[in-house]
């Protein structure tokens, strides 16, 4: 079964590979202190752990620093306590089962004979647009009518990137299994019983379909139960914060 998108997806999808656009957001907030697991190698797991967790204490330095020194609260006061809170999961959870989540998820598909499914739902990358311009403007409107140092609005830029990588992260991993969801029900509805007995091998198809689509559910319940704690402490804290 192969899914429609328009052709400016599809060359994006062609340039960034089954994983690749999953592996430099995974990096990005790697370099801006979000712990994740980026090789098996517990020596490299080691010294990645603790950049996240000095680039974390270097970031609460500079946000006192921005706040106590320059005396503008140029954000509000939240901002890094979620911070914090995206630091405190990632440690706490180690964040090395995203791409085994992945993985299941494209085993899925290619078992079921689904094709073309997009490595990045349109959703996702319209949110990221819609930030990334968001965020522009925001940094700008700062610049120019708050009189904060250079250095202490790189800062607080590279603060609100961090944040923004984090949902776009969450946003991610709900949008995989919404668009396999919306794929399922369209290959169901395709699925025709004949209601001549005689068409016996029309009949047999469609039971044996009905069996894969149940099957291909089941492994999407259990792709997001083995990411079920994560995914609790992820939407507890968005709604925490809003």
């Amino acid at each position: 079964m192969e899914i429609k998108s328009s052709s400016f997806f599809k060359s994006f999808q062609k340039c960034m590979g089954p994983l690749y656009f999953y592996k430099v957001l995974i990096l990005l907030q790697v370099l801006l202190g979000r712990y994740f697991s980026l090789s098996k190698s517990k020596l490299t797991r080691f010294f990645t752990k603790l950049y996240c967790v000095f680039m974390y204490i270097h970031m609460i330095y500079k946000w006192n620093d921005v706040v106590l020194v320059s005396h503008k609260f140029v954000l509000p006061p939240f901002i890094m306590s979620e911070y914090t809170g995206y630091f405190v999961i990632s440690i706490i959870l180690s964040e090395d089962y995203f791409f085994n989540f992945c993985d299941n998820l494209l085993t899925n598909d290619r078992v079921m004979g689904f094709k073309n499914i997009p490595h990045v739902p349109p959703n996702v990358i319209g949110f990221m647009l819609i930030t990334v311009i968001s965020r522009v403007a925001f940094v700008l409107t700062r610049h120019f009518t708050v009189s904060l140092p250079s250095v202490h609005l790189i800062y607080v830029t590279v603060l609100l990137i961090s944040l923004d990588l984090s949902h776009i992260y969450t946003c991610v991993i709900f949008c995989m299994i919404q668009l396999r969801m919306k794929v399922l029900r369209c290959f169901l509805e395709n699925i025709h019983i004949p209601i001549n007995i005689v068409s016996g091998n029309e009949v047999e198809m469609s039971i044996k379909n009905v069996r894969k689509s149940l099957y291909y559910y089941n492994n999407l319940l259990d792709s997001m139960a083995a990411i079920d704690k994560h995914t609790q402490c992820m939407v507890s804290k968005l709604y925490l914060h809003q």
